[in-house]
């Protein structure tokens, strides 16, 4: 199998994109990061099922399964330490992991950025508090597209169909810190969530939340990013007069539903 090599974008030439270059990087010492710890040799696996909504693919439903691992650590040009991501999947529990992607996640000051496929995030920023927001997508265009669906040419994957993913995104927010709670028979004493979009008009609809454990990290994630025009002259004669209050499962014409929640986690 194929594998692109990962490419690490500089965060000193991001961070020149958004401010002036002669800003100074305030450092934050002594700032609780447990929820989003970066440890080498810890994994956590999930099961992901995905609801696909394409030209060929109404509401087909698929499970499959996906190890996360914390990698070698590394610099970036700044002198910021980064942690590749090594991202494993499998069809099915029984069959072995097949690394899939390699992507980044790094503390910078009180933040935790994500990349995946060359997308920076701002995934949290501390301390976590109640109300406190931030620009999780700084780095990003929020007209830029995203593919969901893909073709296989040999070992590659070409993409076959995209969504703007971003559109009309606002601010994250924490809306639930230190809160108990359980998945999958997994009990976690201290967990926060945060919401990154909850958007919905009527023909659009833009959902995403994430939910860290303390000392573990990332558990569970929800996604709707999903498009409708109602173009079935049969079920909707009317267009999108008559679909305003179908639930979106039933008028979804473009993109996908995901949920991506924990199974088990550990140290390799």
């Amino acid at each position: 199998m194929k594998f692109k090599s990962i490419i690490i974008l500089s965060l000193a030439s991001l961070l020149c994109l958004t401010y002036a270059c002669t800003n100074e990087i305030e450092e934050f010492s002594g700032v609780d990061m447990s929820y989003a710890p970066l440890v080498p040799g810890t994994y956590i696996d999930y099961q992901v099922d995905s609801i696909i909504f394409s030209l060929d693919i109404q509401g087909d439903t698929f499970t499959h399964y996906v190890r996360e691992e914390i990698d070698s650590m590394d610099y970036d040009n700044l002198g910021y330490p980064y942690y590749r991501l090594n991202r494993y999947e499998r069809a099915d529990t029984s069959l072995p992991w097949s690394l899939k992607y390699v992507w980044v996640m790094q503390h910078v000051n009180n933040q935790l950025h994500r990349v995946e496929r060359n997308l920076r995030y701002i995934n949290m920023t501390f301390p976590a508090e109640l109300d406190i927001t931030w620009d999780g997508l700084v780095f990003l265009r929020q007209d830029t597209v995203v593919p969901y669906t893909y073709t296989t040419t040999g070992n590659e994957l070409i993409p076959r169909e995209t969504i703007n993913q971003f559109k009309d995104w606002d601010e994250f927010a924490y809306t639930a810190i230190d809160e108990p709670m359980s998945f999958n028979n997994l009990s976690f004493d201290n967990t926060l969530t945060i919401n990154q979009v909850d958007k919905i008009n009527n023909i659009e609809r833009r959902y995403a939340t994430e939910i860290y454990a303390k000392d573990i990290g990332l558990i569970y994630k929800e996604m709707q990013i999903l498009d409708t025009q109602c173009s079935d002259s049969t079920a909707f004669p009317n267009g999108i007069l008559d679909c305003i209050n179908v639930p979106w499962l039933e008028k979804a014409e473009r993109g996908f539903v995901l949920k991506q929640t924990v199974l088990g986690y550990g140290t390799n």
